[in-house]
């Protein structure tokens, strides 16, 4: 379920801002590892202009 919430979640980021990009480069990004979850402790982006649906 989680997944499927994440897919939604990015692909409607994705399309909302088409243009985001990193805002670190990909050394300055810090990993957290842990027995549960690994991922970055933080993604900055800039979203770019929104494309508004209407």
């Amino acid at each position: 379920m989680a997944r499927l919430e994440a897919r939604i979640a990015l692909s409607s980021l994705f399309g909302r801002f088409p243009e985001l990009r990193l805002a670190a480069g990909e050394d300055e990004i810090v990993y957290n590892s842990s027995i549960i979850t690994e991922g970055p402790a933080a993604l900055p982006v800039v979203p770019g202009p929104a494309e508004i649906s209407g």
